[in-house]
C-alpha cells in the first residue's frame, strides 16, 4: 500500500502542469484520467494471494498552492481490476483509491484510503479497506501514523 501511496503522491505532484486558474493569489491545478490501463501486480491485503493483471481507471487530481507556499493536493481514482490468482483462478472487481496531502509552514497531513470489491472465478466475493494517515509538525516529527485494514 505504501507503494500505491506514494505513487498516487508523485502522480499528483508531478501532473500539475495542466489547467490552471488564479483565485486570491492562490494557484490551482487539475489533471483529469478518463480509460487508462495499466498492469496489476499486487496481493489481496487481506488473504495475501497475490494477482496479476489489469486496471482501468478514471481518476482526478486537483492541487492549490498559496502565495505563502501552502499546498493542498487531492485525488481519486476509480475502476476495474481483473487478473490470474497466484494460487490458481481469476478475480475482477472494482477499486476506488483517494489520497489527500496538507503542506504549510508549520505540519504537513497525508491521508489515503482504498477500497476494493470483488469476485474470483470459483464465486467467491471479496472486500476490503484500507486508512493511512500520517502527520507532522513544524520540527517534522510524526504525531500521528497509523494504517487501519478492514477485511469484512
Amino acid at each position: 500500500m505504501r507503494r500505491a501511496f506514494t505513487f498516487l503522491l508523485l502522480v499528483g505532484l508531478l501532473l500539475f502542469s495542466v489547467s490552471s486558474a488564479l483565485a486570491n493569489g492562490a494557484e490551482t491545478f487539475t489533471q483529469t484520467f478518463h480509460h487508462v490501463t495499466d498492469p496489476l501486480e499486487d496481493i489481496n491485503l487481506c488473504t495475501g494471494e497475490a494477482i496479476s493483471g489489469t486496471i482501468t481507471y478514471n481518476g482526478v487530481t486537483h492541487a492549490t498552492m498559496t502565495p505563502n507556499g501552502g499546498i493542498h493536493l487531492t485525488g481519486t481514482f476509480t475502476g476495474v481490476f481483473e487478473g490470474d490468482l497466484a494460487g490458481g483462478g481469476s478475480a475482477s472487481g472494482r477499486f476506488t483509491i483517494w489520497f489527500g496531502d496538507n503542506f504549510n509552514n508549520r505540519n504537513e497531513t497525508h491521508t489515503f484510503t482504498f477500497t476494493v470489491h470483488g469476485t474470483t472465478s470459483a464465486g467467491e466475493d471479496f472486500q476490503w479497506h484500507l486508512t493511512a494517515h500520517l502527520s507532522t509538525n513544524a520540527n517534522g516529527e510524526v504525531v500521528v501514523n497509523f494504517e487501519k485494514l478492514n477485511c469484512p
